[in-house]
């Protein structure tokens, strides 16, 4: 097997790094990035030895029915998140009644934003950079069943005005004044439990990996209800949401469906 050398393929891992940074991060905080190039670390010397092999890359590229599935996908992301830019923008401009909570009424409000900023920065990047790197057979599937879940709850939250929970802590704190994009009102269901839980559906096959993100999945349940940024319906909705969203996408993508099932397996 003919493998590139390590410094060769650097640059091109710290382009792609980069890319999924900017896409799945819509911040810039001195605080995630080292996380970032932690997480980013990590993966690139623990990928396997077939992402480095030539015949692997020259195999993938001759493939042109492949190569068209994933540039489809990519703009199937990038449409997914247009759309939740411009629903976000939407319903940040609406006034929608707060809603009656037994449970935020009985809940003082806890402020653990640093807490919840690391857990959800290192899901939001570290899964798809895992997948990219570790599992890139799974990736087409995996992305599109992500740009589905975000066209879902952009659809949800146009249809489910609220106003804000009441004595919600604000997590524009979490990051201070380097906040570029913060939705507040993108309430019904909640993204923090359903991005996660989406990771645990997609990597069940990698038992730690899988088990992580369903226990930082519960995590974000009780954090987002702890400081008041969500309702409980919000966090209840969002499994039953994300997994029957998980369901479609495997109908309605059969094949990449079938390759992500194959490659469970795949190290």
């Amino acid at each position: 097997m003919v493998v590139f050398r390590k410094n060769i393929l650097l640059p091109f891992f710290v382009i792609v790094f980069i890319i999924l940074a900017a896409i799945f991060e819509p911040i810039v905080g001195l605080l995630v990035i080292p996380l970032y190039f932690g997480i980013f670390i990590f993966f690139y010397f623990k990928r396997p030895k077939f992402i480095s092999s030539s015949k692997y890359w020259k195999k993938i590229f001759k493939q042109k029915k492949y190569i068209q599935n994933v540039l489809i996908t990519f703009a199937l992301l990038l449409l997914a998140y247009f759309i939740n830019y411009k629903i976000g923008l939407y319903v940040e401009s609406t006034q929608g009644p707060a809603l009656g909570d037994i449970v935020l009424d009985n809940l003082p409000p806890i402020d653990i934003s640093f807490i919840l900023l690391y857990v959800s920065r290192i899901v939001m990047n570290g899964v798809p950079i895992f997948i990219m790197f570790m599992r890139p057979t799974k990736a087409t599937f995996s992305f599109k069943a992500l740009a589905f879940l975000m066209i879902l709850r952009s659809i949800s939250l146009t249809l489910t005005e609220l106003g804000l929970p009441e004595g919600r802590i604000p997590d524009e704190m979490m990051l201070g004044n380097v906040e570029i994009i913060n939705f507040t009102k993108d309430l019904f269901f909640s993204g923090h439990v359903a991005y996660p839980f989406l990771g645990f559906l997609l990597l069940r096959k990698d038992k730690i990996v899988s088990y992580l993100l369903l226990a930082s999945s519960i995590f974000m349940s009780f954090a987002v209800l702890a400081m008041h940024l969500h309702y409980t319906i919000d966090v209840v909705a969002a499994f039953f949401f994300t997994y029957g969203l998980y369901k479609m996408t495997a109908y309605v993508f059969k094949k990449d469906y079938a390759l992500h099932t194959y490659s469970a397996n795949l190290k």
